[in-house]
């Protein structure tokens, strides 16, 4: 396949060029094939599983991947599923079960404190006070 002239230049930027870039254009114009072949020239220098490549929802990452290849599938992700890998990595979270309780558990370790034990009795008390602060996206401060 002969790449065009935006798409060359495109390449070269994501390999040499420095800061952001945006690829704005109409459907069917060619974006993941551009993407595609840039990723394939970084793959060139970089494992593919140091490579990050991200889409808005899951559905255009089962798009990409399935234009990418299999290979490609731990590489392609939204930035939600980025987010959540990397959470769960850097508090070592095996399962990927949903759980109800998941700001509880989380949050746990840094309210059981002798501050957070002048407010709560109780751990359900501690749940309660957890989903008011996320709720209401409050700060939680250490006053009665």
């Amino acid at each position: 396949m002969e790449k065009s002239k935006y798409q060359s230049a495109i390449i070269d930027w994501a390999i040499n060029g420095t800061g952001n870039a945006i690829c704005s254009a109409v459907a069917g114009s060619g974006k993941s094939t551009t993407l595609k072949l840039v990723a394939h020239e970084l793959e060139k220098t970089i494992p593919i599983d140091q490579i990050r490549v991200m889409v808005f929802g899951s559905a255009n990452a089962k798009d990409l991947v399935g234009k990418f290849g299999d290979r490609w599938k731990n590489s392609i992700s939204t930035l939600h599923s980025a987010g959540w890998q990397t959470l769960r990595r850097s508090i070592n979270i095996k399962e990927n079960a949903i759980d109800k309780d998941k700001f509880y558990h989380l949050s746990k370790p840094y309210f059981l404190n002798a501050v957070a034990k002048k407010f709560v009795e109780t751990e359900g008390e501690l749940l309660k006070l957890i989903n008011l602060i996320r709720c209401t996206n409050s700060v939680p401060q250490n006053k009665p």
